[in-house]
């Protein structure tokens, strides 16, 4: 397996993540998401949806494929651009990536995006890339076979690795997952064969925690619930039939107005040509749900 060298004399957004993996405290994402923080409250978005500034979307980019949050900032990834908003939809940076980019992830000043490269010498391997909050590539690294959802927890970086068989495309249930340290980027474990007892297409399209365990969104076949809670050796706990169409997030307890909540991505606009009819440039919305562990309820 080839990899890229890593800088990890970068220290833009490394310190949170030096001080979870070397702490047996651990607890800065479970401060993260519901848990007392040191961080001052911040506004709660005024609605429970909001459409984004549609001037930031590359108008051939096709549908989000991944979202994720910081106190500052959201983050929302199509496969050919990384998009950054306020937390009121409005622009304030995009950076054109390698397509085919996926989910993402934040994480202590660092967002961690998930490539299937679909061209040019590495077509058919991944990627991740770290970039830091003014979407400066700070590190990135090769996989062997492309990758989809992308979380961290408990200083492990985990990341969806697609189908066991190929083509994704057909009904399968396994699917594979990899583990690693979020600073080299190197596989810190076996790569990890799921199945949770349903089929599914493709991989995983995304994955988020509350800092505690992991949630997993694909694209279900056949009816079967399509989000599902793994605990962090990735045995299923519960399945839910909630659709979080192209990218969900926990949103930081700085945001939260004291509750648990989740927000999911749809894309609007006739982004994808039909016949004759050309695709329209996308836009997004987003939809914030409170979340008691077991039912999402949109917030209005």
């Amino acid at each position: 397996m080839r990899r890229k060298e890593v800088n990890l004399n970068r220290r833009d957004c490394l310190k949170g993540i030096f001080f979870t993996t070397l702490s047996a405290a651990a607890g800065s994402q479970q401060a993260a998401f519901g848990k007392p923080s040191v961080s001052a409250a911040l506004p709660a978005p005024k609605a429970g949806t909001f459409d984004f500034e549609a001037a930031a979307f590359d108008p051939k980019g096709g549908h989000i494929q991944g979202a994720a949050a910081s106190d500052e900032a959201l983050y929302l990834a199509q496969m050919t651009r990384i998009c950054k908003f306020d937390w009121n939809g409005k622009m304030l940076k995009t950076l054109d990536v390698i397509t085919h980019t996926g989910d993402v992830c934040w994480y202590d000043g660092c967002l961690y995006t998930s490539v299937a490269v679909y061209g040019g010498p590495n077509k058919g391997k991944g990627m991740i890339q770290v970039f830091d909050k003014n979407l400066d590539l700070q590190r990135e690294t090769l996989i062997d076979r492309g990758t989809d959802g992308i979380t961290l927890l408990d200083g492990t970086l985990y990341v969806g690795m697609g189908a066991k068989t190929q083509p994704s495309k057909e009904p399968h249930r396994v699917n594979l997952f990899g583990r690693f340290d979020p600073v080299s980027l190197k596989e810190t474990a076996p790569r990890q064969e799921v199945d949770y007892g349903f089929e599914t297409h493709y991989g995983a399209q995304n994955m988020l925690t509350d800092g505690k365990i992991l949630y997993v969104n694909f694209y279900g076949a056949k009816g079967s619930p399509p989000f599902v809670a793994f605990d962090k050796d990735f045995k299923p706990l519960k399945t839910f039939r909630f659709g979080t169409g192209q990218g969900a997030d926990f949103v930081p307890a700085a945001r939260a107005a004291g509750k648990v909540r989740v927000f999911t991505i749809r894309t609007t606009g006739n982004w994808r040509a039909k016949g004759d009819q050309p695709a329209e440039p996308p836009g997004a919305r987003i939809q914030f749900y409170d979340f008691d562990g077991e039912t999402f309820t949109a917030v209005q």
